[in-house]
């Protein structure tokens, strides 16, 4: 007899067996690169493990052939792994999510108490996106009812324009928190790649054409974080079964599948790449509190080959990080925005201070500040010093919740 199926998963509901499978490649926020990847092909979109939209099967096809032209992601040189990520980095700039919810939405309490969930664990911050501030937020999340019965999806990371979360009357709080993690960046606990020394899977219970939903990513070095039984990231044992068996089993006899709570782990891992010292976020940051714009591949991969050179030696982060945002700072692209930053002016010093409190730390200088940092410039000509303090004040380090 054929044992009793647990209720279908809608993160798990979109793909059916018929849908064709497909190799490409995405972005792993976690991670920091760029990992092969199957995913299904649904409606035009390339979904992967269920719920994680990667982009549209165009845009995944285009990515896959530009790394594949370079030698794919195993090429000696590190672009290799970033020159197909299309806007460089998926985080959200100052750790903040804009978000509208479609008045369509039923019960948009879920999408409120989920993002609260998330809100009142880490350092990011839900932005209510409305016609007022919406020229501030060309990147945002729109929480809508799903076209697909039975099923909820969302992006993974932030995509660069208007994005989804889609959201069906199944999908509960608690499946609303797991999609909003994507959201966030991350991906399932269970891909791991040293997965296997926690849960077994089941490979003979699992629906024909499925077992690609359940391949660990294994291009690069080892997983941050301890494995996290309890993530809200963590298939259920059932995802995917064809016959109401388990397809996970954990190796000490753990309960997966939580959709309740965060889990420490999942506060940690988010705390982790929205940190201010992740080096990548640094560079897209300055990028867009000095130039207000994204980094463009060459300098981004540029920033980030002369900060990872330091081999992990913190002094010389520390110092490199004020050099490259100086470099920025003192650039012409950056003189041509702000005028009053012409070196020959009598008045350059004071606008170099007002600019620094400006960009770094978003507010006008106040007299104290002021006043202390224009004597120290007039005196010394140490514009490297103003920088250096901006980025280490723990005023900065504050609009990153550190």
């Amino acid at each position: 007899m054929e044992a009793l199926r647990p209720p279908v998963n809608p993160e798990t509901a979109l793909v059916s067996s018929q849908a064709p499978i497909r190799k490409g490649y995405a972005w792993n926020a976690t991670h920091r690169k760029m990992e092969s990847v199957h995913y299904a092909e649904v409606n035009g979109l390339a979904i992967m493990e269920g719920d994680m939209i990667i982009g549209t099967v165009e845009e995944v096809e285009a990515r896959t052939r530009e790394v594949e032209a370079r030698g794919e992601i195993e090429a000696s040189s590190i672009h290799a792994q970033g020159v197909a990520v299309d806007n460089l980095d998926t985080r959200w700039l100052n750790s903040t999510v804009p978000y509208t919810i479609d008045p369509a939405l039923s019960n948009p309490s879920r999408v409120t108490d989920a993002m609260n969930a998330w809100q009142q664990a880490t350092n990011i911050r839900f932005v209510l996106r409305t016609a007022s501030n919406a020229s501030q937020y060309p990147a945002y999340v729109t929480f809508r009812t799903g076209t697909t019965p039975g099923v909820c999806t969302s992006s993974v990371g932030r995509v660069g324009n208007q994005q989804w979360v889609n959201l069906v009357p199944e999908c509960s709080t608690g499946n609303t928190m797991h999609e909003i993690g994507h959201l966030l960046g991350l991906w399932h606990e269970q891909s791991r790649e040293d997965r296997d020394s926690f849960v077994r899977i089941r490979w003979e219970n699992i629906m024909d054409g499925h077992a690609s939903q359940f391949e660990t990513k294994t291009t690069y070095g080892a997983d941050l974080l301890a494995y996290d039984y309890n993530s809200i990231m963590h298939y259920d044992a059932y995802a995917f079964s064809k016959n109401g068996l388990p397809t996970i089993e954990t190796l000490g006899g753990q309960t997966i599948g939580n959709r309740t709570a965060l889990s420490p782990g999942d506060v940690a891992s988010i705390r982790l790449i929205y940190s201010i010292d992740n080096l990548e976020l640094f560079v897209g940051q300055t990028y867009m509190d000095v130039l207000a714009r994204p980094a463009d591949l060459n300098g981004f991969w540029n920033a980030l080959d002369w900060l990872r050179s330091c081999n992990g030696d913190s002094t010389c982060i520390a110092a490199t990080r004020t050099s490259f945002a100086r470099s920025l700072f003192e650039s012409q692209e950056h003189r041509t925005q702000h005028p009053e930053l012409d070196p020959s002016s009598p008045n350059y010093n004071s606008a170099y201070v007002t600019r620094v409190y400006t960009a770094f730390l978003r507010r006008q200088p106040d007299p104290e500040g002021y006043n202390w940092w224009l004597n120290a410039l007039n005196s010394t000509g140490d514009y490297r010093g103003i920088i250096n303090g901006a980025l280490n004040s723990s005023e900065y380090r504050q609009r990153f919740g550190q």
